[in-house]
């Protein structure tokens, strides 16, 4: 049916293997995604007063799970992972916060040069 040297997959189709892999690991991303807001702008809660520009796009380099945001007295927004001492996985620290504006550098640095490159 295809050549050996022609990538057939465990199915015996070319080309099918990779593909059902792709569907699998799309479902498995959009149900860590699920429940997460990710439209732009104030929250629809009537006491919305901030915008986390990256609001359910972070997650935690230990643990995985995704940062929480919140924002100190002088208005200066923070992400932040503080599992409970039972969901903690070894090396975790206790707590750790980034700023958003320092997050938001690295993001724009690496569109800048990795994603769009020199014109």
């Amino acid at each position: 049916m295809c050549q050996r040297s022609g990538g057939c997959g465990p199915d015996g189709y070319p080309g099918l293997w990779w593909m059902s892999r792709s569907v699998v690991q799309a479902q498995q991303a959009s149900a860590r995604r699920e429940r997460l807001r990710t439209k732009p702008g104030l929250n629809t809660a009537p006491d919305s007063k901030r915008v986390y520009r990256l609001r359910s796009y972070t997650s935690c380099v230990h643990c995985h799970r995704r940062l929480i945001s919140n924002a100190n007295h002088a208005g200066t927004i923070h992400y932040g992972c503080q599992p409970k001492k039972a969901y903690q996985p070894h090396g975790h620290p206790p707590m750790f916060r980034v700023r958003e504006d320092e997050r938001l550098i690295g993001v724009n640095r690496f569109l800048v040069h990795e994603v769009f490159g020199p014109y």
